[in-house]
């Protein structure tokens, strides 16, 4: 990600791409507490929570003065009509042709937002995922035989895997559909209008229940059991709903939707292909349910890996 959206190819253990994590998990996790929610939907506590909203601040200085930083050093090191090298390069060029639409100060959100959705959200899956395979081990079978199939043994699933691959895919969807990572987006209403009865003004702050579609028992039947076949025609083809958001919809989906779903993909193939994934002997179940936070989480838990010989 740090290279295709920054232009930096980082060693896991660089002092810089620490600081990255740092920087964005220190977002994530204050972003989730309950004192954020507050100061985001109950204004008139805000108050009382100076001292909170001040780490806020600090956290965001954080993280965005490392991403301007970066903006900056290829505002340095730019030269005309050369070959774009990253996401940065090609949103400068942009900015030069379209300088009122492609702002630099935007593009520190649209940064942010790139990190978030193809990081936080992208491992919260994973680890949903997992989980929901320990707990279906039938599920977890199939999608390994479907990757020995197509992919064999010699290599790892690649992209070019995915479309051979319609059940591993499924999977991923159904993970995506019943964790509902990001379980409520909010947005803000450009017009004054109607929904449902109720007349929601211009600027008024609106939340999308995404959780509330993934989970109804008129779209879902059963919607609380994992079953990635809900999502396979006759052919055993995959298909996709309209009803199964987890990027949202519309000209407001998250930007880092095709990146996301690469990852995915490739993370869970290639973990699915080369090894099993089972509850350590004696342990309890794990729960389903989600940790409290910005997005949805599963709480701890351990697992034993196997690795296919």
């Amino acid at each position: 990600m740090c290279d295709t959206f920054l232009g930096c190819h980082y060693d896991h253990n660089d002092i810089e791409f620490q600081h990255v994590l740092h920087a964005m998990e220190g977002c994530f996790k204050i972003y989730g507490g309950k004192k954020s929610q507050l100061l985001d939907f109950v204004p008139i506590s805000r108050p009382f929570l100076k001292q909170h909203a001040q780490k806020i601040i600090d956290v965001n200085e954080e993280w965005y003065g490392f991403l301007m930083g970066k903006v900056s050093g290829h505002q340095k090191a730019s030269v005309a009509d050369s070959e774009p090298r990253d996401f940065i390069d090609c949103y400068l060029a942009k900015s030069l042709e379209e300088p009122d639409i492609f702002t630099i100060e935007d593009l520190k959100y649209v940064l942010s937002d790139m990190f978030a959705g193809s990081t936080d959200t992208t491992a919260n899956t994973l680890k949903f995922a997992l989980l929901y395979m320990v707990m279906n081990p039938d599920v977890q079978e199939k999608v390994h035989q479907e990757s020995m199939r197509v992919v064999g043994t010699s290599r790892l699933p690649c992209l070019e895997d995915r479309d051979k691959m319609p059940y591993t895919a499924a999977t991923i969807y159904e993970t995506q559909r019943l964790a509902t990572i990001g379980p409520s987006i909010p947005r803000c209403a450009t017009v004054d209008t109607t929904l449902a009865g109720y007349s929601i003004p211009k600027g008024t702050n609106v939340v999308c229940n995404i959780w509330s579609v993934h989970h109804d028992s008129n779209l879902w039947p059963d919607p609380e059991r994992f079953d990635p076949s809900r999502h396979l025609n006759d052919k055993l083809e995959m298909v996709k709903s309209p009803h199964v958001l987890p990027f949202g919809a519309g000209r407001r989906v998250c930007m880092g939707e095709t990146f996301a779903k690469m990852e995915l993909f490739l993370f869970f193939s290639s973990l699915m292909h080369r090894f099993k994934f089972e509850l350590p002997p004696g342990r309890e179940s794990p729960s389903l349910d989600p940790a409290p936070g910005f997005t949805a989480s599963p709480f701890p838990f351990e697992v034993l890996v196997k690795e296919y010989l």
